[in-house]
Protein backbone atom coordinates (compact mmCIF):
# COMPACT_ATOMS: atom_id res chain seq x y z
CA UNK A 1 0.00 0.00 0.00
CA UNK A 2 1.29 3.45 -0.52
CA UNK A 3 0.51 7.02 0.21
CA UNK A 4 0.59 10.11 -1.91
CA UNK A 5 -0.42 13.57 -0.50
CA UNK A 6 -2.25 16.15 -3.50
CA UNK A 7 -1.57 19.66 -2.19
CA UNK A 8 -3.73 22.42 -3.39
CA UNK A 9 -1.73 25.86 -4.43
CA UNK A 10 -5.10 27.55 -4.84
CA UNK A 11 -8.59 26.44 -5.91
CA UNK A 12 -7.28 25.87 -9.24
CA UNK A 13 -3.61 24.30 -9.06
CA UNK A 14 -3.46 20.38 -7.15
CA UNK A 15 -0.23 19.03 -6.84
CA UNK A 16 0.27 15.84 -6.68
CA UNK A 17 3.29 13.78 -4.69
CA UNK A 18 4.72 10.58 -3.25
CA UNK A 19 6.40 11.29 -0.44
CA UNK A 20 8.66 14.00 -1.96
CA UNK A 21 8.73 12.66 -5.39
CA UNK A 22 6.46 14.79 -7.56
CA UNK A 23 3.96 12.79 -9.61
CA UNK A 24 1.61 15.50 -11.78
CA UNK A 25 -0.84 18.10 -11.59
CA UNK A 26 -4.36 18.93 -11.68
CA UNK A 27 -5.36 22.80 -13.10
CA UNK A 28 -8.74 24.19 -13.63
CA UNK A 29 -9.01 27.22 -15.55
CA UNK A 30 -11.46 28.77 -12.84
CA UNK A 31 -13.02 27.72 -10.04
CA UNK A 32 -16.23 25.83 -9.97
CA UNK A 33 -15.46 24.63 -13.57
CA UNK A 34 -15.21 21.09 -14.26
CA UNK A 35 -12.57 21.30 -17.06
CA UNK A 36 -8.99 20.89 -15.99
CA UNK A 37 -5.64 19.92 -17.90
CA UNK A 38 -3.85 16.80 -16.66
CA UNK A 39 -0.03 17.00 -16.28
CA UNK A 40 2.50 14.27 -15.69
CA UNK A 41 6.33 14.46 -15.35
CA UNK A 42 7.26 12.05 -18.59
CA UNK A 43 3.89 13.08 -21.03
CA UNK A 44 1.55 15.57 -22.91
CA UNK A 45 -0.67 17.05 -20.83
CA UNK A 46 -4.39 15.85 -20.90
CA UNK A 47 -7.23 17.58 -21.22
CA UNK A 48 -10.71 16.55 -19.13
CA UNK A 49 -13.38 18.09 -21.01
CA UNK A 50 -17.70 18.26 -20.30
CA UNK A 51 -19.73 16.94 -23.19
CA UNK A 52 -23.00 16.94 -24.02
CA UNK A 53 -25.49 19.39 -23.05
CA UNK A 54 -25.93 18.57 -19.21
CA UNK A 55 -22.47 17.82 -18.94
CA UNK A 56 -22.81 14.29 -17.41
CA UNK A 57 -20.32 13.03 -19.32
CA UNK A 58 -16.87 13.64 -18.95
CA UNK A 59 -14.05 13.12 -21.30
CA UNK A 60 -9.59 12.68 -20.71
CA UNK A 61 -8.40 13.51 -23.91
CA UNK A 62 -4.61 13.59 -25.15
CA UNK A 63 -4.42 14.58 -28.53
CA UNK A 64 -7.51 14.76 -29.92
CA UNK A 65 -7.94 10.95 -28.63
CA UNK A 66 -10.20 9.82 -25.76
CA UNK A 67 -8.60 7.82 -23.60
CA UNK A 68 -11.46 7.69 -20.68
CA UNK A 69 -14.92 9.09 -19.68
CA UNK A 70 -16.78 9.06 -17.21
CA UNK A 71 -20.69 9.62 -16.24
CA UNK A 72 -22.51 9.62 -13.03
CA UNK A 73 -24.68 6.78 -12.13
CA UNK A 74 -28.36 7.37 -10.97
CA UNK A 75 -26.51 6.76 -7.79
CA UNK A 76 -24.53 9.13 -7.50
CA UNK A 77 -21.55 6.72 -8.38
CA UNK A 78 -19.24 8.06 -11.28
CA UNK A 79 -18.76 5.21 -13.97
CA UNK A 80 -15.11 5.32 -15.52
CA UNK A 81 -14.38 3.43 -18.56
CA UNK A 82 -10.79 3.54 -19.51
CA UNK A 83 -9.64 2.63 -22.95
CA UNK A 84 -5.36 3.75 -22.49
CA UNK A 85 -3.45 2.38 -25.96
CA UNK A 86 -1.80 -0.72 -25.50
CA UNK A 87 -3.47 -1.69 -22.44
CA UNK A 88 -7.13 -3.63 -21.53
CA UNK A 89 -9.97 -1.55 -21.53
CA UNK A 90 -11.60 -1.48 -18.13
CA UNK A 91 -13.91 -0.09 -16.07
CA UNK A 92 -14.18 1.35 -12.94
CA UNK A 93 -16.43 3.00 -9.99
CA UNK A 94 -15.79 5.86 -7.72
CA UNK A 95 -17.93 6.08 -5.03
CA UNK A 96 -18.14 7.82 -1.48
CA UNK A 97 -17.07 6.14 1.61
CA UNK A 98 -17.73 5.64 5.10
CA UNK A 99 -20.46 6.10 7.62
CA UNK A 100 -20.43 9.78 7.17
CA UNK A 101 -19.63 9.71 3.65
CA UNK A 102 -16.32 11.97 4.10
CA UNK A 103 -13.85 9.00 1.87
CA UNK A 104 -14.18 8.63 -1.33
CA UNK A 105 -12.81 5.33 -3.15
CA UNK A 106 -11.90 3.81 -6.86
CA UNK A 107 -13.15 0.20 -7.07
CA UNK A 108 -12.58 -2.36 -10.23
CA UNK A 109 -15.72 -3.46 -11.96
CA UNK A 110 -16.16 -6.52 -9.34
CA UNK A 111 -16.19 -3.89 -6.77
CA UNK A 112 -12.37 -4.29 -4.99
CA UNK A 113 -10.70 -1.24 -3.40
CA UNK A 114 -8.26 0.16 -5.33
CA UNK A 115 -7.75 3.79 -3.75
CA UNK A 116 -9.26 5.63 -1.06
CA UNK A 117 -9.15 9.26 -0.87
CA UNK A 118 -9.58 11.25 1.93
CA UNK A 119 -10.24 15.17 1.38
CA UNK A 120 -9.11 17.90 4.21
CA UNK A 121 -10.35 21.39 4.25
CA UNK A 122 -7.99 23.96 3.89
CA UNK A 123 -9.49 26.89 6.19
CA UNK A 124 -6.39 29.07 5.23
CA UNK A 125 -7.49 29.37 1.33
CA UNK A 126 -10.84 27.62 1.52
CA UNK A 127 -9.91 24.34 -0.71
CA UNK A 128 -9.42 20.79 0.16
CA UNK A 129 -6.03 18.91 0.10
CA UNK A 130 -6.21 15.06 0.03
CA UNK A 131 -4.71 11.84 0.98
CA UNK A 132 -4.80 8.86 -1.15
CA UNK A 133 -4.12 5.50 0.13
CA UNK A 134 -3.43 2.81 -2.73
CA UNK A 135 -3.68 -0.90 -2.84
CA UNK A 136 -1.11 -3.12 -4.56
CA UNK A 137 -3.53 -3.71 -7.25
CA UNK A 138 -3.87 -0.29 -8.07
CA UNK A 139 -0.37 0.26 -8.05
CA UNK A 140 0.05 -2.45 -10.32
CA UNK A 141 -1.88 -0.60 -12.87
CA UNK A 142 0.09 1.05 -15.59
CA UNK A 143 -1.60 4.31 -15.85
CA UNK A 144 -2.25 4.53 -11.67
CA UNK A 145 -0.76 7.94 -11.81
CA UNK A 146 -3.49 9.30 -14.61
CA UNK A 147 -6.48 7.72 -12.42
CA UNK A 148 -5.09 9.34 -9.24
CA UNK A 149 -5.74 12.20 -10.34
CA UNK A 150 -8.95 11.84 -12.19
CA UNK A 151 -9.97 10.73 -9.21
CA UNK A 152 -8.88 13.88 -7.35
CA UNK A 153 -11.26 15.20 -10.31
CA UNK A 154 -13.81 13.13 -9.37
CA UNK A 155 -13.60 14.07 -5.56
CA UNK A 156 -13.22 17.70 -6.08
CA UNK A 157 -16.47 17.25 -8.78
CA UNK A 158 -18.94 16.06 -5.56
CA UNK A 159 -16.80 18.50 -3.24
CA UNK A 160 -18.22 21.42 -6.07
CA UNK A 161 -21.49 20.08 -6.34
CA UNK A 162 -21.83 19.61 -2.16
CA UNK A 163 -20.70 23.19 -1.60
CA UNK A 164 -22.53 24.89 -4.55
CA UNK A 165 -25.59 22.88 -2.69
CA UNK A 166 -24.82 23.95 0.55
CA UNK A 167 -24.49 27.63 -1.11
CA UNK A 168 -28.08 27.50 -2.67
CA UNK A 169 -29.56 26.21 0.30
CA UNK A 170 -28.31 28.80 2.42
CA UNK A 171 -29.11 31.53 0.22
Amino acid sequence: MAEYTVTPDSSHYFRLAEGLRAVGELTYPSWFTFDATLSLLDQPPFQIKPKGFWGTTIELEQHGNTLLHFTVGWNGNILLHAAFPQQPQQNFIFKQKGVFKNQYMLTDDQDRELLVIQPGFKWKNSTFDFTLFSTERFEALASKDILMLVAVHCANYYLTLMMSTTFIAAT
